[in-house]
């Protein structure tokens, strides 16, 4: 995603995701999570997601072909270096948990650089999972996507009062720079569960 992130190694993403198989040769190191083929960076594993509009695995080759390192999905894509799971989205969710747990932990500095987005990218992660629709909502239940939502939105709102907090210093390319990216938020569609009241209980 190219949000300065660290990179992590694989084994330490494969233990959250529990695999079914792999196949093909995984890289060494995750630079980072993606379920949207658009926004896929060198080295991040791209999750096949099936949703109400459109199936992730239909997305894969596109996804390897900007550079991920692997392809994470229930049904098998043709498409190497594959990791097979039962529940990608709850695979996700593990993964992300790891991930950017891990990442902050080390590194505090990359959830305090919100421009660069890190943790954003860790919320609209979390929103996925927590808010997940039809098919997309099957492998996780009440209590987990709860948990994600509270996640989700505990990130969104320090990303906001750093936001805020920029404001205050009245620079113009600041300003504008808030606006866009507050403007982002509202349209964002990894975060259209939590606009939705219904979804926050």
């Amino acid at each position: 995603m190219g949000d300065g992130k660290r990179a992590m190694a694989s084994e330490r993403i494969l233990e959250a995701l529990e695999p079914v198989s792999v196949s093909g040769d995984l890289p060494g190191t995750v630079a980072g999570l993606s379920h949207d083929s658009r926004h896929v960076g060198p080295g991040d594993w791209f999750f096949a997601l099936a949703g109400q509009h459109a199936d992730g695995a239909r997305f894969a080759s596109a996804a390897l072909a900007k550079g991920a390192g692997a392809v994470v999905t229930e049904a098998p894509t043709g498409q190497t270096p594959e990791v097979r799971v039962i529940d990608a989205r709850r695979s996700m969710a593990r993964a992300a948990a790891r991930f950017y747990g891990d990442a902050f932990t080390a590194d505090p500095r990359l959830a305090r650089d919100v421009p660069a987005g890190t943790r954003y990218n860790a919320a609209c992660s979390a929103a996925l999972a927590g808010c997940g629709q039809g098919k997309d909502a099957d492998g996780l239940d009440d209590k987990e996507r709860a948990r994600w939502r509270r996640q989700a939105l505990q990130w969104l709102r320090q990303d906001l009062a750093w936001w805020v907090k920029a404001l205050d210093n009245g620079n113009v390319q600041t300003d504008a720079q808030v606006l866009q990216g507050l403007r982002h938020w509202q349209i964002d569609p990894d975060l259209a569960g939590l606009r939705d009241p219904g979804a926050l209980d």
